[in-house]
């Protein structure tokens, strides 16, 4: 049995000299930071289970608590939320784990409830006659997340070359933020409730120096709103393909590939409903008794692979764009050091 409880106390204090615009001011806070955390876990047998439990809040960042009212853009005014309080959140977790020897498996169930109060939002008002926006942050109750997850892995055959891995999850999301308020409107909430499940499957089979494996993901989203104009949202991320890693005695030649289909359905852009086949390859061999290793890379084979990510938040689409080199070959050699240590021989 393992037991935790951290209860940790502690004070801040924060000087600040704020001027901007028509404002130019010293400025003071002080707050209490209390983050209490639990774990507790019991084993017996083959038997693991855990519960733990943690708090943790956010202070708005100082700056923002300062008065201001930005109107460079006369189309886009930013005013500061003075009020503005910090955001606490609650997460409990529980998991349990099984193991049977004489069946050769292990199977798991858990859960986890995430509780948001005073989550920062923004609000959004919008004048139709000037087609002006006001933009101010503020306080936003009633976000709240629950899990369960369940997963079980084992070997098959009487000699165990057969590995299998099973794991599914469900989520579900309680998403409170401030919509867009027209011609003075006050209080407009925008609540989205989602879905997610996740289903991975794996079959590996080992023979020696020989190493195969099969695989799939199906990720799927469903988002339901009451808002006015919020379209209902069905969407599917699945993988499958194939790996192999094997050893050339004779060579010492040490080789791995992979290739796997990505595929993404429902979107409602054209351009995010895709199938990209992605092949990488490696050769690799070790010379002077493991010292010097030499690798050879190629990513990409098929140029399949995107610098664009979609994703579908709680409140709507969002897109990632990030650096990298879609397609390359590349050699590269890696010197192992060992020294001895002293008194030994």
């Amino acid at each position: 049995m393992v037991d935790f409880l951290v209860l940790p106390l502690g004070f801040s204090r924060e000087r600040m000299h704020f001027c901007d615009y028509d404002v130019d001011t010293v400025a003071t806070r002080t707050y209490r930071q209390f983050s209490p955390w639990l774990d507790f876990s019991y084993r017996k047998g083959g038997q693991r289970h855990s519960l733990s439990y943690e708090m943790q809040t956010t202070q708005p960042d100082f700056a923002s608590l300062m008065p201001g009212d930005d109107t460079t853009n006369p189309l886009a005014r930013s005013v500061s939320n003075p009020n503005l309080k910090a955001t606490t959140e609650h997460t409990a977790s529980w998991q349990s784990t099984f193991r049977c020897d004489s069946a050769r498996l292990t199977w798991h169930v858990g859960a986890n409830v995430t509780v948001v109060s005073n989550a920062v939002g923004r609000r959004t008002s919008y004048n139709t006659a000037t087609g002006a926006y006001t933009y101010m942050d503020d306080n936003v109750n009633g976000n709240w997340q629950a899990a369960a997850k369940a997963g079980i892995s084992g070997k098959l055959g009487a000699r165990r070359r057969l590995r299998y891995d099973a794991r599914a999850g469900v989520d579900y999301q309680h998403s409170v933020d401030f919509d867009v308020a027209y011609d003075g409107e006050t209080g407009a909430l925008s609540k989205v409730n989602t879905v997610a499940t996740a289903l991975n499957l794996r079959l590996a089979y080992t023979l020696g120096k020989l190493t195969a494996g099969i695989g799939g993901k199906l990720d799927s989203r469903h988002s339901r709103s009451g808002r006015s104009g919020f379209e209902t949202i069905d969407v599917f991320d699945f993988q499958y393909g194939a790996n192999l890693q094997y050893t050339i005695p004779l060579l010492g030649l040490n080789l791995s590939t992979d290739i796997k289909m990505f595929s993404r359905r429902g979107y409602g852009s054209p351009e995010m409903n895709t199938d990209d086949l992605a092949w990488n390859a490696q050769l690799s061999r070790s010379f002077l008794k493991g010292r010097l290793t030499a690798k050879l890379t190629a990513y990409d084979i098929l140029r399949q692979v995107s610098t664009k990510a979609f994703s579908i938040n709680a409140q709507g689409r969002t897109e990632t764009r990030y650096n990298c080199i879609p397609r390359y070959v590349m050699l590269s050699l890696a010197w192992k050091f060992t020294q001895k240590a002293k008194g030994k021989k």
